[in-house]
Protein backbone atom coordinates (compact mmCIF):
# COMPACT_ATOMS: atom_id res chain seq x y z
CA UNK A 1 0.00 0.00 0.00
CA UNK A 2 1.61 3.23 -1.22
CA UNK A 3 0.13 5.37 1.55
CA UNK A 4 2.07 3.59 4.26
CA UNK A 5 4.94 5.64 2.78
CA UNK A 6 5.19 9.44 2.97
CA UNK A 7 5.71 9.68 -0.82
CA UNK A 8 7.90 12.74 -0.27
CA UNK A 9 11.43 13.43 1.03
CA UNK A 10 9.99 14.52 4.39
CA UNK A 11 6.64 14.57 6.19
CA UNK A 12 4.90 17.48 4.49
CA UNK A 13 2.23 17.95 7.18
CA UNK A 14 4.92 18.34 9.86
CA UNK A 15 7.94 19.78 8.01
CA UNK A 16 8.72 22.23 5.25
CA UNK A 17 11.97 23.02 3.46
CA UNK A 18 13.29 24.99 6.45
CA UNK A 19 12.55 22.39 9.12
CA UNK A 20 9.63 21.63 11.41
CA UNK A 21 6.47 23.60 10.77
CA UNK A 22 5.38 26.00 13.49
CA UNK A 23 1.76 25.61 14.53
CA UNK A 24 -0.64 28.51 14.09
CA UNK A 25 -0.32 29.62 17.69
CA UNK A 26 -2.59 32.62 17.23
CA UNK A 27 -5.52 30.24 17.75
CA UNK A 28 -4.33 29.66 21.31
CA UNK A 29 -3.74 33.39 21.79
CA UNK A 30 -7.32 34.13 20.73
CA UNK A 31 -8.65 31.59 23.25
CA UNK A 32 -7.89 34.04 26.06
CA UNK A 33 -9.82 37.21 26.80
CA UNK A 34 -7.66 40.35 26.47
CA UNK A 35 -7.55 42.70 29.45
CA UNK A 36 -7.07 46.46 29.15
CA UNK A 37 -4.07 47.80 31.03
CA UNK A 38 -6.33 50.28 32.87
CA UNK A 39 -8.43 47.40 34.17
CA UNK A 40 -5.49 45.77 35.94
CA UNK A 41 -5.78 46.77 39.58
CA UNK A 42 -2.77 47.35 41.82
CA UNK A 43 0.29 49.58 41.82
CA UNK A 44 2.87 47.15 43.16
CA UNK A 45 3.66 45.22 39.97
CA UNK A 46 6.53 43.02 38.81
CA UNK A 47 7.60 42.50 35.19
CA UNK A 48 9.57 39.55 33.80
CA UNK A 49 10.97 40.33 30.34
CA UNK A 50 12.11 37.72 27.83
CA UNK A 51 15.72 38.69 27.11
CA UNK A 52 15.56 37.35 23.55
CA UNK A 53 12.55 39.55 22.86
CA UNK A 54 14.30 42.55 24.45
CA UNK A 55 17.45 42.15 22.31
CA UNK A 56 15.42 42.77 19.14
CA UNK A 57 12.83 45.15 20.59
CA UNK A 58 15.28 48.00 21.19
CA UNK A 59 16.40 49.38 17.83
CA UNK A 60 20.07 50.17 17.29
CA UNK A 61 20.55 53.58 15.70
CA UNK A 62 23.36 54.36 13.30
CA UNK A 63 26.65 55.71 14.62
CA UNK A 64 25.91 54.51 18.17
CA UNK A 65 28.75 52.68 19.89
CA UNK A 66 28.09 49.56 21.93
CA UNK A 67 28.30 51.50 25.18
CA UNK A 68 25.43 53.76 24.12
CA UNK A 69 23.51 50.82 22.68
CA UNK A 70 23.43 48.96 26.00
CA UNK A 71 22.43 52.20 27.74
CA UNK A 72 19.46 52.46 25.37
CA UNK A 73 18.26 49.07 26.65
CA UNK A 74 18.36 50.37 30.21
CA UNK A 75 16.46 53.51 29.15
CA UNK A 76 13.83 51.34 27.46
CA UNK A 77 13.29 49.24 30.60
CA UNK A 78 13.08 52.30 32.84
CA UNK A 79 10.67 54.05 30.47
CA UNK A 80 8.19 51.23 29.95
CA UNK A 81 8.49 49.15 33.11
CA UNK A 82 9.76 51.69 35.68
CA UNK A 83 11.05 49.41 38.47
CA UNK A 84 10.57 45.86 39.75
CA UNK A 85 11.72 44.28 36.50
CA UNK A 86 13.72 41.13 35.80
CA UNK A 87 15.29 40.23 32.45
CA UNK A 88 15.86 36.54 31.68
CA UNK A 89 18.19 35.53 28.84
CA UNK A 90 18.74 32.28 26.96
CA UNK A 91 21.98 30.45 27.69
CA UNK A 92 24.52 29.38 25.08
CA UNK A 93 26.80 26.78 26.69
CA UNK A 94 29.69 25.70 24.51
CA UNK A 95 29.88 22.19 25.93
CA UNK A 96 26.48 20.96 24.71
CA UNK A 97 27.08 21.25 20.97
CA UNK A 98 25.99 17.95 19.47
CA UNK A 99 23.81 17.12 22.48
CA UNK A 100 21.22 19.90 22.37
CA UNK A 101 17.70 19.68 20.94
CA UNK A 102 17.95 23.43 20.24
CA UNK A 103 20.47 22.98 17.45
CA UNK A 104 18.31 22.75 14.34
CA UNK A 105 16.22 25.88 14.92
CA UNK A 106 19.13 28.08 15.93
CA UNK A 107 21.10 27.07 12.86
CA UNK A 108 18.08 27.80 10.66
CA UNK A 109 17.67 31.27 12.18
CA UNK A 110 21.39 32.00 11.97
CA UNK A 111 21.40 31.18 8.25
CA UNK A 112 18.76 33.84 7.61
CA UNK A 113 21.09 36.66 8.73
CA UNK A 114 24.57 35.18 9.00
CA UNK A 115 27.59 37.30 9.90
CA UNK A 116 31.19 36.98 11.01
CA UNK A 117 32.34 36.96 14.60
CA UNK A 118 33.18 40.48 15.79
CA UNK A 119 35.46 41.41 18.68
CA UNK A 120 34.17 44.66 20.17
CA UNK A 121 34.16 46.90 23.23
CA UNK A 122 31.99 49.78 24.44
CA UNK A 123 33.72 52.36 22.23
CA UNK A 124 33.29 50.50 18.93
CA UNK A 125 30.35 51.16 16.58
CA UNK A 126 28.80 48.14 14.82
CA UNK A 127 29.37 48.13 11.06
CA UNK A 128 26.64 45.60 10.24
CA UNK A 129 22.92 45.51 10.95
CA UNK A 130 21.50 44.57 14.32
CA UNK A 131 19.94 41.38 12.91
CA UNK A 132 23.17 40.25 11.29
CA UNK A 133 25.20 40.96 14.41
CA UNK A 134 22.84 39.05 16.73
CA UNK A 135 22.58 36.15 14.28
CA UNK A 136 26.14 35.17 15.14
CA UNK A 137 25.96 33.30 18.43
CA UNK A 138 29.37 34.39 19.70
CA UNK A 139 28.48 38.03 19.04
CA UNK A 140 25.21 37.58 20.91
CA UNK A 141 26.91 35.95 23.91
CA UNK A 142 29.42 38.82 24.23
CA UNK A 143 26.69 41.43 23.87
CA UNK A 144 24.51 39.76 26.53
CA UNK A 145 27.49 39.72 28.90
CA UNK A 146 28.04 43.44 28.30
CA UNK A 147 24.34 44.21 28.75
CA UNK A 148 24.15 42.21 31.98
CA UNK A 149 27.01 44.25 33.47
CA UNK A 150 25.12 47.49 32.78
CA UNK A 151 21.87 46.08 34.20
CA UNK A 152 23.61 44.92 37.37
CA UNK A 153 25.15 48.37 37.89
CA UNK A 154 21.63 49.83 37.86
CA UNK A 155 20.29 47.10 40.19
CA UNK A 156 18.11 45.54 37.48
CA UNK A 157 17.59 41.84 38.16
CA UNK A 158 18.95 39.59 35.42
CA UNK A 159 18.97 35.82 35.12
CA UNK A 160 20.29 33.47 32.47
CA UNK A 161 19.13 29.94 31.73
CA UNK A 162 21.42 27.06 30.88
CA UNK A 163 19.82 26.96 27.43
CA UNK A 164 16.22 27.89 26.59
CA UNK A 165 14.87 30.55 28.97
CA UNK A 166 11.11 29.89 28.62
CA UNK A 167 10.75 27.74 31.73
CA UNK A 168 13.01 29.99 33.82
CA UNK A 169 10.95 33.04 32.80
CA UNK A 170 7.73 31.40 34.00
CA UNK A 171 9.39 30.08 37.17
CA UNK A 172 10.65 33.61 37.92
CA UNK A 173 7.13 35.00 37.54
CA UNK A 174 5.53 32.29 39.69
CA UNK A 175 8.17 32.64 42.42
CA UNK A 176 7.12 36.23 43.23
CA UNK A 177 3.36 35.87 42.77
CA UNK A 178 2.61 36.43 46.47
CA UNK A 179 4.85 39.50 46.78
CA UNK A 180 3.19 41.76 44.19
CA UNK A 181 -0.27 42.81 43.11
CA UNK A 182 0.35 41.75 39.51
CA UNK A 183 3.06 39.90 37.62
CA UNK A 184 3.51 40.44 33.88
CA UNK A 185 5.46 38.16 31.54
CA UNK A 186 6.55 40.20 28.51
CA UNK A 187 7.54 38.53 25.24
CA UNK A 188 6.41 37.43 21.79
CA UNK A 189 6.46 33.64 22.14
CA UNK A 190 3.02 32.09 22.64
CA UNK A 191 4.82 29.21 24.39
CA UNK A 192 4.67 31.42 27.48
CA UNK A 193 0.88 31.03 27.44
CA UNK A 194 1.25 27.25 27.28
CA UNK A 195 3.72 27.23 30.17
CA UNK A 196 1.82 29.72 32.31
CA UNK A 197 -1.40 27.77 31.81
CA UNK A 198 0.26 24.44 32.57
CA UNK A 199 2.74 25.37 35.29
CA UNK A 200 1.28 28.41 37.05
CA UNK A 201 -1.21 27.96 39.91
CA UNK A 202 -4.76 29.28 39.74
CA UNK A 203 -3.72 32.84 40.49
CA UNK A 204 -5.45 35.79 38.85
CA UNK A 205 -2.51 38.18 39.18
CA UNK A 206 -0.43 36.44 36.48
CA UNK A 207 -0.57 38.11 33.06
CA UNK A 208 1.03 37.61 29.65
CA UNK A 209 1.80 40.80 27.73
CA UNK A 210 2.38 40.65 23.97
CA UNK A 211 2.40 43.64 21.60
CA UNK A 212 0.53 45.76 24.13
CA UNK A 213 -2.19 43.12 24.63
CA UNK A 214 -2.54 41.74 28.16
CA UNK A 215 -3.97 38.28 28.74
CA UNK A 216 -4.98 37.12 32.18
CA UNK A 217 -3.69 33.59 32.62
CA UNK A 218 -6.23 31.36 34.29
CA UNK A 219 -8.50 28.66 32.97
CA UNK A 220 -11.77 30.58 33.17
CA UNK A 221 -10.35 33.09 30.67
CA UNK A 222 -10.01 30.43 27.99
CA UNK A 223 -12.63 30.18 25.28
CA UNK A 224 -14.04 26.77 24.37
CA UNK A 225 -14.34 27.19 20.62
CA UNK A 226 -10.68 26.29 20.09
CA UNK A 227 -11.00 23.09 22.10
CA UNK A 228 -13.95 21.58 20.26
CA UNK A 229 -12.02 18.40 19.56
CA UNK A 230 -11.63 17.65 23.26
CA UNK A 231 -15.17 18.77 24.02
CA UNK A 232 -16.59 16.29 21.50
CA UNK A 233 -14.23 13.46 22.41
CA UNK A 234 -13.84 13.40 26.17
CA UNK A 235 -12.10 10.03 26.01
CA UNK A 236 -9.10 11.79 24.44
CA UNK A 237 -8.28 13.20 27.86
CA UNK A 238 -7.04 9.74 28.80
CA UNK A 239 -4.70 9.80 25.81
CA UNK A 240 -3.40 13.23 26.80
CA UNK A 241 -2.68 11.97 30.32
CA UNK A 242 -0.21 9.51 28.80
CA UNK A 243 2.05 12.45 27.92
CA UNK A 244 2.12 13.46 31.60
CA UNK A 245 2.98 9.98 32.81
CA UNK A 246 6.70 9.89 33.56
CA UNK A 247 6.69 6.09 33.32
CA UNK A 248 4.92 5.89 29.95
CA UNK A 249 6.51 3.57 27.40
CA UNK A 250 7.43 4.52 23.86
CA UNK A 251 4.58 2.38 22.49
CA UNK A 252 2.04 4.00 24.82
CA UNK A 253 3.10 7.50 23.78
CA UNK A 254 3.14 6.58 20.08
CA UNK A 255 -0.34 5.01 20.26
CA UNK A 256 -1.77 7.98 22.17
CA UNK A 257 -0.31 10.40 19.64
CA UNK A 258 -1.69 8.43 16.69
CA UNK A 259 -5.18 8.30 18.23
CA UNK A 260 -5.16 12.06 18.75
CA UNK A 261 -4.04 12.71 15.16
CA UNK A 262 -6.71 10.39 13.75
CA UNK A 263 -9.38 12.43 15.54
CA UNK A 264 -7.71 15.66 14.45
CA UNK A 265 -8.03 14.64 10.79
CA UNK A 266 -11.64 13.52 11.18
CA UNK A 267 -11.10 9.77 11.43
CA UNK A 268 -12.52 7.30 13.91
CA UNK A 269 -9.93 5.00 15.51
CA UNK A 270 -12.71 2.77 16.85
CA UNK A 271 -13.62 1.50 13.40
CA UNK A 272 -11.92 -1.62 12.13
CA UNK A 273 -8.64 -1.29 10.23
CA UNK A 274 -8.42 2.44 10.92
CA UNK A 275 -4.95 3.80 11.46
CA UNK A 276 -3.23 6.86 10.03
CA UNK A 277 -2.08 4.96 6.95
CA UNK A 278 -5.63 3.88 6.07
CA UNK A 279 -6.89 7.38 6.83
CA UNK A 280 -4.29 8.84 4.46
CA UNK A 281 -5.61 6.63 1.67
CA UNK A 282 -9.25 7.45 2.47
CA UNK A 283 -8.64 11.20 2.50
CA UNK A 284 -6.63 11.01 -0.71
CA UNK A 285 -9.40 9.16 -2.58
CA UNK A 286 -11.90 11.78 -1.37
CA UNK A 287 -9.75 14.54 -2.88
CA UNK A 288 -8.84 12.66 -6.07
CA UNK A 289 -11.40 14.62 -8.10
CA UNK A 290 -9.73 17.92 -7.30
CA UNK A 291 -7.44 19.62 -9.79
CA UNK A 292 -4.48 19.22 -7.48
CA UNK A 293 -3.71 16.55 -4.94
CA UNK A 294 -1.60 18.07 -2.17
CA UNK A 295 0.15 15.52 0.00
CA UNK A 296 0.75 18.15 2.68
CA UNK A 297 -2.98 18.07 3.50
CA UNK A 298 -2.83 14.38 4.36
CA UNK A 299 -2.01 13.18 7.88
CA UNK A 300 1.48 11.80 8.52
CA UNK A 301 2.12 8.08 8.24
CA UNK A 302 2.13 5.90 11.35
CA UNK A 303 5.93 5.93 11.15
CA UNK A 304 6.26 9.74 11.03
CA UNK A 305 3.51 10.29 13.63
CA UNK A 306 5.37 8.03 16.05
CA UNK A 307 8.44 10.27 15.99
CA UNK A 308 6.29 13.37 16.40
CA UNK A 309 4.55 11.95 19.47
CA UNK A 310 7.90 11.05 21.03
CA UNK A 311 9.23 14.57 20.42
CA UNK A 312 6.12 16.06 22.02
CA UNK A 313 6.55 13.85 25.09
CA UNK A 314 10.21 14.88 25.31
CA UNK A 315 9.33 18.59 25.17
CA UNK A 316 6.60 18.31 27.80
CA UNK A 317 8.94 16.69 30.31
CA UNK A 318 11.66 19.19 29.56
CA UNK A 319 9.19 21.94 30.45
CA UNK A 320 8.23 20.05 33.61
CA UNK A 321 11.87 19.99 34.66
CA UNK A 322 12.49 16.26 34.27
CA UNK A 323 14.47 15.82 31.08
CA UNK A 324 14.36 12.50 29.28
CA UNK A 325 17.11 11.08 27.10
CA UNK A 326 16.43 12.78 23.72
CA UNK A 327 18.03 9.89 21.84
CA UNK A 328 15.24 7.64 23.15
CA UNK A 329 12.47 10.10 22.39
CA UNK A 330 12.53 11.13 18.76
CA UNK A 331 15.90 12.84 18.20
CA UNK A 332 18.95 11.68 16.28
CA UNK A 333 22.55 12.92 16.68
CA UNK A 334 24.22 14.84 13.87
CA UNK A 335 27.48 16.75 13.83
CA UNK A 336 25.45 19.93 14.27
CA UNK A 337 23.47 18.77 17.30
CA UNK A 338 20.32 16.74 17.84
CA UNK A 339 17.77 16.92 15.04
CA UNK A 340 14.23 15.55 14.69
CA UNK A 341 14.12 12.58 12.28
CA UNK A 342 11.38 12.84 9.70
CA UNK A 343 10.68 9.13 9.44
CA UNK A 344 12.35 5.75 9.69
CA UNK A 345 10.96 4.05 6.60
CA UNK A 346 11.97 4.90 3.05
CA UNK A 347 10.05 7.79 1.56
CA UNK A 348 8.70 5.68 -1.31
CA UNK A 349 8.32 1.99 -2.18
CA UNK A 350 10.78 0.65 -4.70
CA UNK A 351 7.95 -0.31 -7.05
CA UNK A 352 6.87 3.34 -7.26
CA UNK A 353 10.39 4.61 -7.82
CA UNK A 354 10.62 2.36 -10.86
CA UNK A 355 7.79 4.20 -12.61
CA UNK A 356 8.73 7.75 -11.59
CA UNK A 357 11.83 9.21 -13.15
CA UNK A 358 12.84 12.20 -15.23
CA UNK A 359 14.95 12.93 -18.28
CA UNK A 360 15.60 16.61 -17.64
CA UNK A 361 18.26 18.14 -19.89
CA UNK A 362 18.70 21.61 -18.37
CA UNK A 363 18.59 21.01 -14.65
CA UNK A 364 15.82 19.48 -12.57
CA UNK A 365 13.70 22.51 -11.75
CA UNK A 366 9.93 22.97 -11.36
CA UNK A 367 9.11 20.98 -14.49
CA UNK A 368 10.99 17.92 -13.22
CA UNK A 369 8.64 14.94 -12.79
CA UNK A 370 10.53 13.77 -9.70
CA UNK A 371 10.25 17.20 -8.10
CA UNK A 372 6.52 17.36 -8.91
CA UNK A 373 6.10 14.05 -7.12
CA UNK A 374 7.98 15.34 -4.10
CA UNK A 375 10.92 13.01 -4.77
CA UNK A 376 14.63 13.48 -5.22
CA UNK A 377 16.14 12.16 -8.43
CA UNK A 378 17.30 8.55 -8.44
CA UNK A 379 19.67 6.42 -10.50
CA UNK A 380 16.76 5.64 -12.86
CA UNK A 381 16.62 9.26 -14.02
CA UNK A 382 18.29 10.06 -17.33
CA UNK A 383 19.46 13.37 -15.91
CA UNK A 384 22.14 11.05 -14.49
CA UNK A 385 22.37 13.08 -11.28
CA UNK A 386 24.99 15.23 -12.97
CA UNK A 387 25.96 18.79 -12.19
CA UNK A 388 22.86 20.07 -14.00
CA UNK A 389 20.54 18.23 -11.60
CA UNK A 390 19.21 20.53 -8.88
CA UNK A 391 17.10 17.88 -7.19
CA UNK A 392 19.72 15.81 -5.37
CA UNK A 393 19.78 17.54 -1.99
CA UNK A 394 19.96 15.36 1.08
CA UNK A 395 16.66 14.54 2.76
CA UNK A 396 17.90 16.44 5.78
CA UNK A 397 17.49 19.83 4.14
CA UNK A 398 18.50 21.60 7.31
CA UNK A 399 22.02 20.21 7.37
CA UNK A 400 22.52 21.03 3.71
CA UNK A 401 22.14 24.74 4.41
CA UNK A 402 24.60 24.90 7.30
CA UNK A 403 27.85 26.76 6.82
CA UNK A 404 29.20 27.14 10.36
CA UNK A 405 29.62 23.91 12.28
CA UNK A 406 30.12 25.75 15.56
CA UNK A 407 26.73 27.48 15.55
CA UNK A 408 24.52 26.18 18.30
CA UNK A 409 20.79 26.59 17.64
CA UNK A 410 17.14 27.16 19.52
CA UNK A 411 14.52 24.68 20.45
CA UNK A 412 12.48 23.11 17.79
CA UNK A 413 8.87 23.91 18.43
CA UNK A 414 6.93 20.70 18.82
CA UNK A 415 3.27 21.30 18.17
CA UNK A 416 -0.10 19.71 17.74
CA UNK A 417 -2.48 21.81 15.67
CA UNK A 418 -5.54 22.71 17.73
CA UNK A 419 -7.61 22.57 14.57
CA UNK A 420 -6.64 20.99 11.27
CA UNK A 421 -7.87 24.20 9.65
CA UNK A 422 -4.73 25.86 11.03
CA UNK A 423 -2.61 23.66 8.79
CA UNK A 424 -4.93 24.17 5.83
CA UNK A 425 -4.70 27.95 6.22
CA UNK A 426 -0.92 27.72 6.20
CA UNK A 427 -0.97 25.54 3.11
CA UNK A 428 -3.39 27.89 1.33
CA UNK A 429 -0.93 30.74 1.87
CA UNK A 430 1.95 28.61 0.66
CA UNK A 431 -0.02 27.62 -2.42
CA UNK A 432 -0.61 31.28 -3.24
CA UNK A 433 3.09 32.06 -2.95
CA UNK A 434 4.07 29.01 -5.02
CA UNK A 435 6.40 27.83 -2.27
CA UNK A 436 5.18 24.37 -1.37
CA UNK A 437 2.53 23.70 -3.96
CA UNK A 438 2.71 20.11 -5.14
CA UNK A 439 1.27 18.94 -8.41
CA UNK A 440 -0.50 15.59 -8.80
CA UNK A 441 2.18 13.05 -7.97
CA UNK A 442 1.24 10.75 -10.83
CA UNK A 443 3.89 10.91 -13.57
CA UNK A 444 2.79 11.88 -17.04
CA UNK A 445 2.14 8.95 -19.40
CA UNK A 446 5.23 9.75 -21.45
CA UNK A 447 7.41 9.30 -18.37
CA UNK A 448 6.01 5.94 -17.28
CA UNK A 449 8.13 2.91 -17.72
CA UNK A 450 6.55 0.58 -20.18
CA UNK A 451 5.91 -2.79 -18.60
Amino acid sequence: MFFTFELSPFTLSLFNEEGMRNGTKSSLFSAFTPTKIDAVQGKNNFVVVDGGHLLHKVVWHRNMNFGNIVKSYLTYLQTYYVSNVAVVFDGYPSNVNGKSTKSAERIRRANLHSSHEIIFNEAICPEISQEQFLANERNKVRFIDLLKKFLQKENVTDRQAVEDADVLIVETAVSVKSQYDNIFVVGEDIDFLVLLTGLAPMKENLHFRKLGVILQVHYSAMGKQNFALLEKNRHLEEKIKVFFNSEATIDQVANAGETFLIHLYGGNPRTSACDLNHLRYTLFTQSATKARSTLARLPPTVDAARFHALRSYLQIWKWLGHEKNPLEWGCVPTRFGLSPPKMERDADPESLLKIIFCNCKKGCKNACDCRKAGLICSSLCTCSLGEACENVSDINLLEGSIEDEDDTPSPINNFIYEDIEDLNLQLDEEDKEKQTELEDFRPSPSKRQKL
